[in-house]
């Protein structure tokens, strides 16, 4: 029999014809009788007495819960809290309680374990008042259930009206809470004050502490920590799904003489075929703050045929240098042989030596929203009130569509605003061919002037991986929204496929046949796109010129209140 220290069994009213050779266990853990079916209480056979709980010396209980469900209602309406104290286990099946005992969280002295000096010992109270009050409850082999033997009901302390707010029994988190804790932190990624708001929603009779569902999530985001040999098993990963299908492309660099990974270069088979189809059009987007070893996460983006994103390409690299830019482009030409038309990015030098490296064809175009930022950070503390003028007459001389019009709009930008002149004159001008609207215009560009398209598949990244990522999460997260790009994308085929039939249009009466001929051949969105501009043409105001080879050489500028509003028609 085993029995817990300076605890006297004798002591405790048990019936001595039920007294059992039965081995004791002192643990305050949960009871795990598997021989009875856990159902929560319910007490609306009391509510009929004025909800007015009792207990007294006889009663009884179908199983263990529904008694200790009891205690717990009994103990908030008095304004009290126990605990576990004593557990006799059957003898024969460890799995079946006997005998419990249940203390009032105030019981018993506290006794020094320690011999210390008086001077050296802690300030600190304690709970345990010496408090009288405790039940004891057993489970006779020959009975129906659970039955109270005895009851000591006394307590030498005042009842607490806000129990269930303050004790930490009443107050900690149930397994239903647990589990969704759980699924908010691994899968969602929710945050303290976002959990907390849907816990007190879905559980309103709940008091929910902040400290304890903190404590909980930091507990499950245990449970995600990446293992030491992440790099180990997310190549094993990819490696697997290349032998099951060898079509996946998987390139690695490793630092071999810190036997460390370096970068990571990966396309799925639907990837490779998505970039075959739509590799007119790529963008290069670099990430941060994906992971928990600070690597950086480098997206591929292609447009589709319906104007959406399509992910064909990742990697993660230990950084952003030449070298390592050099080697992800030499992979993706050398794995899949094509080139670009037009390929964006953020206008990192970087890059664009890459880019002249693998694909001297490919014509590469900065992105004009990260120009814009270059201008705030290096101008506006420069000139002041005057950045916004300068900002707009700036956007107005990009957006010519003649290049002598562009150099005239440079000369002039410069002569007014000269406190710019070095800064433009040395970061922009010389690649005025990869921002500048009348340099663009001659390639196909699907309309893109910035990387800014991809910020919203950015955003899906971010909500989904953050410092505390392990890198298979990284390439599981990728994938999956690859997946649901994937499908979206075959959706669209099939619904344009679906025939359909609109009321008449300029289309039907001016251009029958070039219509016919377009919706053979494109998909709805840019066939719309064909009609607005066919349509738009009506609108023009149409001269016609005999002489039309001098305008060849000549050049006009037409200028009224000193702005030019039009310009060369060479």
């Amino acid at each position: 029999m085993d029995v817990s220290e300076n605890e006297d069994i004798n002591r405790y009213d048990f019936p001595e014809d039920e007294r059992i050779n039965g081995r004791y266990d002192i643990s305050d853990d949960e009871d795990r009788n598997l021989n009875h079916q856990e159902r929560e209480y319910d007490n609306s056979e009391y509510e009929e007495e004025e909800n007015k709980l009792e207990l007294n010396q006889g009663m009884e209980f179908e199983t263990w819960e529904l008694a200790e469900s009891y205690l717990n209602e009994y103990a908030k309406q008095q304004g009290f809290s126990f605990r576990k104290k004593r557990r006799i286990l059957d003898p024969t099946d460890s799995t079946i309680t006997r005998r419990r005992t249940y203390k009032c969280s105030h019981a018993r002295t506290h006794e020094i374990q320690k011999v210390i000096l008086e001077e050296n010992r802690r300030d600190r109270d304690s709970e345990m008042i010496g408090c009288l009050w405790h039940i004891n409850l057993s489970f006779p082999k020959s009975g129906n259930g659970v039955r109270i033997n005895s009851i000591v009901g006394t307590h030498n302390h005042d009842m607490n009206p806000c129990i269930t707010e303050i004790a930490p029994k009443f107050r900690k988190l149930t397994d239903k809470m647990l589990e969704k804790i759980k699924f908010w932190t691994i899968e969602g990624r929710l945050g303290i004050p976002t959990q907390y708001n849907l816990l007190v929603a879905s559980f309103p009779n709940k008091v929910i502490n902040k400290k304890d569902l903190s404590n909980a999530i930091q507990q499950f985001k245990k449970q995600v920590k990446p293992i030491k040999n992440d790099a180990c098993q997310i190549l094993t990963e990819l490696y697997l799904k290349k032998d099951d299908d060898p079509r996946w492309i998987i390139k690695s660099r490793f630092d071999h003489r810190e036997r460390r990974l370096n970068s990571l270069f990966w396309m799925s088979p639907d990837q490779v075929n998505a970039y075959e189809r739509y590799h007119d059009i790529v963008i290069v987007d670099t990430m941060s703050k994906t992971n928990q070893f600070d690597m950086i996460l480098m997206l591929i983006i292609v447009v589709d045929n319906n104007f959406r994103n399509i992910i064909v390409a990742a990697a993660i690299l230990k950084d952003e240098t030449e070298a390592t830019f050099t080697w992800i482009l030499q992979e993706l030409k050398n794995s899949c042989d094509l080139t670009p038309t037009v390929l964006y990015f953020d206008a990192d030098p970087a890059l664009i030596s890459a880019i002249k490296t693998n694909y001297p064809e490919t014509h590469h175009f900065h992105c004009i929203f990260h120009i814009d930022l270059n201008l705030k950070k290096n101008l506006k503390g420069k000139l002041r009130d005057q950045f916004e003028l300068f900002r707009a007459k700036f956007l107005e001389m990009r957006n010519s569509l003649c290049h002598k019009t562009f150099e005239i709009k440079w000369n002039t930008l410069i002569d007014e605003f000269p406190a710019c002149e070095q800064y433009l004159t040395r970061a922009l001008y010389p690649c005025k061919s990869s921002w500048a609207c009348y340099a663009i215009n001659q390639n196909f560009t699907a309309g893109i002037q910035s990387t800014q398209r991809v910020e919203s598949t950015n955003k899906i990244i971010k909500d989904r991986l953050n410092r505390s990522s392990c890198l298979t999460d990284v390439i599981k997260k990728i994938q999956k929204i690859f997946n649901q790009q994937s499908k979206k994308a075959i959706l669209n085929e099939y619904k344009n496929e679906i025939p359909t039939r609109g009321i008449p249009s300029i289309m039907d009466e001016y251009f029958p046949e070039l219509d016919k001929i377009l919706r053979e051949y494109l998909t709805p969105q840019i066939l719309q796109k064909q009609r607005d501009q066919m349509a738009q043409s009506l609108c023009y105001d149409v001269k016609l010129i005999e002489d039309w080879l001098p305008l060849l050489e000549v050049s006009i500028l037409l200028m009224v209140d000193k702005k030019i509003i039009s310009t060369c028609l060479k």
